[in-house]
């Protein structure tokens, strides 16, 4: 996979988790572990996959296994930590 295509695929999963990071900030390791730090939701989390699977296959022309299997190896190296809601309120209080 190109950079140009994971650039965007990262970007997306910070703008989906709301939060104000870039893909540059991960090659340039200038906010330290970036995907320890920040969380979100179960539901967001299959929202970037989704997104990124149709990506992959409209942009990238991969097939839908094939797809899939790319977006889980991202999820693995570049997820960010996925954090139940009743977790986050536990924290919370």
């Amino acid at each position: 996979m190109n950079d140009k295509h994971l650039k965007k695929i990262i970007d997306k999963q910070f703008k989906i988790a709301n939060i104000n990071a870039k893909y540059e900030d991960v090659c340039q390791k200038s906010q330290p572990d970036l995907f320890n730090k920040y969380t979100y939701s179960e539901e967001d989390n299959l929202k970037w996959k989704k997104w990124t699977i149709n990506y992959m296959r409209d942009k990238m022309k991969l097939t839908k296994d094939k797809a899939f299997i790319e977006t889980e190896w991202l999820n693995l190296n570049y997820g960010l930590r996925v954090v139940s809601e009743d977790r986050k309120k536990k924290n919370k209080k």
